[in-house]
């Protein structure tokens, strides 16, 4: 009995990994385990259930890529026909094909019971587009360079200040996470002054929250069992957040109604938050579609410069002759002065952009996912409907045929000379990150407030940073560091 319970699992298991195969069969680029396809599509089937992790999947994307070694090829990842890119000229090529604007269902289709923004809205339908001009238009270069401008110095001068007060040991996460959601929550969400509110208490939630959405993102099992008990973690965990979303609420709340009441008496901007709000309101759609939007406004928007500033004062304190040329050329704008910086200081911080630049080559995404709608034919190669499309673009930013060392930080490298997505920190094709310019300014002007006041020291060395992949890749053993004040500014 137990052998022919044996014999039976055997056999359904290869017809199984048959018919996974055929899918893929016109397609197949690798056969994978001990040379045979059958069990190379079975194993890929079923490591993609049990990933865990952002992490674990995109390296186990990434030694499938490496194994293959040019750049292109399809496997049958988390129950999906897949293909993975990571040669940029490739990547290139389909980027801004219509075909493949839609974002991959299973990884970022998997929160939208709770999160549901422009960045996991999976569709590029008109209610897309619709949303992403709201974003764009709250993004636009007047408000950039003028209030949020202001919020982005007041905000600096704080963390600043937090940085010289816990001078001796100084957590980076901590004060560089919370101050980038303040500058969110003032310019998207209204709220005034609110680095005043910064509560400790909802940091380490916060944290918790954004490792629970790569479990979801990346492991199928779990996001089954997410779609049935979100509401559940809507009440428990972001109940721990109340405060924030007191917050935020009331804020939010308070401009919906002064706007309502009487519309020419409204700010000459309307924040995103309030954005949303009327027009879900003008639709009579449930409180709880709002706050889905809410809640990924406020998690990327925040996430990407809290990661930026934390590993950029990380790597200048492992990395004293670069935190040197940061400073030098602060000095060479400014001299002894400690004024803030404006637009046409910023546009001089040429060595600072490239710093930034090199440092989202090595902390950027690690990888996005879309998914084809028609037939897309490639360098020779027909990529079917309904294939997702792995781009991954932290191996092409530190793959070597393009990037001499590329485990070495050198903010000298001519970006300019590389192929255009050997470098795509900010996303591929129509589906890019639409914050580029807010995200940039928004880290210089922090940075260059900062370097010209503190000076960096850390007990770690930079080849001591070990790395892991969520959002985007972080530094997961970073040590506090210590802090010096400059003495030299009037």
């Amino acid at each position: 009995m137990i052998l022919e319970i044996v014999i039976f699992l055997i056999l359904s298991q290869l017809i199984f990994g048959l018919f996974l195969w055929y899918q893929v069969r016109d397609v197949y680029r690798y056969p994978n385990s001990f040379g045979f396809p059958v069990i190379g599509t079975l194993y890929d089937f079923y490591k993609g259930l049990s990933f865990m992790s952002l992490h674990n999947e995109y390296h186990y994307l990434k030694d499938i890529s490496d194994r293959v070694g040019n750049g292109l090829y399809f496997a049958y990842v988390k129950g999906r026909r897949s293909v993975i890119l990571s040669c940029p000229y490739i990547i290139e090529k389909i980027s801004y094909n219509q075909s493949a604007a839609e974002k991959d269902p299973n990884t970022y289709g998997t929160v939208n019971p709770l999160i549901k923004g422009i960045f996991t809205y999976c569709s590029n339908d008109s209610e897309y587009k619709l949303r992403r001009k709201e974003v764009n238009n709250s993004l636009t270069k007047s408000l950039i360079d003028g209030p949020y401008a202001n919020t982005f110095k007041r905000i600096g001068r704080k963390l600043t200040e937090d940085f010289v007060k816990n001078k001796d040991n100084l957590d980076l996460v901590y004060y560089c996470t919370n101050s980038a959601l303040s500058i969110i929550k003032e310019t998207h969400f209204g709220v005034e002054n609110a680095e005043k509110n910064e509560d400790g208490r909802f940091f380490k939630v916060w944290i918790w929250i954004l490792h629970f959405a790569t479990l979801i993102f990346s492991n199928p099992l779990v996001a089954i069992l997410f779609t049935f008990t979100y509401k559940i973690f809507d009440k428990v965990l972001m109940k721990k957040a109340h405060m924030l979303q007191a917050e935020l609420g009331k804020s939010v709340k308070k401009h919906v109604r002064n706007t309502l009441k009487d519309p020419t008496a409204a700010p000459k901007y309307s924040t995103l938050s309030v954005v949303i709000s009327l027009r879900n309101k003008s639709r009579n759609l449930d409180k709880f579609e709002t706050k889905k939007e809410l809640y990924e406004l406020l998690l990327a928007g925040s996430h990407t410069a809290g990661t930026v500033l934390i590993t950029s004062f990380a790597f200048m304190a492992t990395l004293p002759e670069i935190q040197e040329k940061v400073w030098k050329e602060q000095y060479e704008i400014f001299g002894t002065s400690d004024r803030d910086p404006n637009i046409e200081d910023l546009k001089k911080m040429t060595y600072l952009e490239r710093f930034i630049k090199e440092i989202l080559r090595f902390f950027s995404p690690a990888f996005i996912g879309k998914v084809t709608t028609a037939e897309i034919k490639v360098g020779g190669v027909t990529i079917p409907a309904e294939t997702v499309v792995y781009f991954l673009l932290g191996k092409a930013h530190m793959d070597p045929r393009f990037w001499k060392d590329p485990q070495v930080f050198n903010p000298d490298r001519a970006f300019e000379d590389q192929p255009k997505y050997a470098f795509a920190a900010f996303g591929v094709g129509v589906r890019s990150c639409p914050g580029m310019t807010y995200a940039r300014q928004e880290l210089k002007t922090i940075i260059s407030i900062i370097i010209r006041k503190c000076k960096f020291f850390s007990q770690q060395k930079f080849e001591d940073f070990k790395y892991e992949s969520h959002l985007m890749q972080e530094i997961v053993n970073l040590k506090p560091v210590r802090v010096e004040e400059r003495e030299y500014l009037n």
